[in-house]
């Protein structure tokens, strides 16, 4: 059997108690999130709302990556970046999907609208 150092239990100790102050913390948030949404879903504006708002936001972010490729001509990769004149098969691959992602964004911002204002009928809108 192994004897383990008096700081090495205390650093475990303390890496316990972290583990667990955490784990609380999540499942605080994540009840309060869940009942949150679970009220909230009662209201017919809600979804399309929420999906119009989360779209948006999304949009935007995307927006400003392909701003920051296109004008640095590197894309920040977690390892290493990716840059424009050594690899232009994947920045542009890369660049391409992010402006997919965009444009799909976009369009689920522009559907989701019209559902808020009752503009398609799918029996789910809040004029419907």
């Amino acid at each position: 059997m192994a004897v383990i150092h008096p700081r090495g239990r205390q650093v475990l100790k303390e890496v316990l108690v972290q583990i667990v102050r955490t784990a609380l913390l999540c499942g605080i948030l994540g009840l309060a999130l869940y009942f949150a949404m679970s009220y909230a879903v009662r209201f017919p504006a809600f979804a399309p709302g929420f999906a119009l708002v989360a779209s948006l936001v999304l949009a935007w972010l995307m927006a400003w990556s392909i701003r920051d490729a296109l004008q640095n001509r590197l894309i920040p990769m977690k390892v290493r970046s990716i840059a424009r004149d050594e690899q232009p098969a994947l920045y542009w691959s890369f660049l391409g999907f992010e402006i997919a992602c965009g444009c799909a964004s976009i369009a689920v911002a522009i559907l989701s609208f019209l559902r808020l204002v009752g503009w398609t009928d799918d029996g789910m809108t809040a004029a419907g």
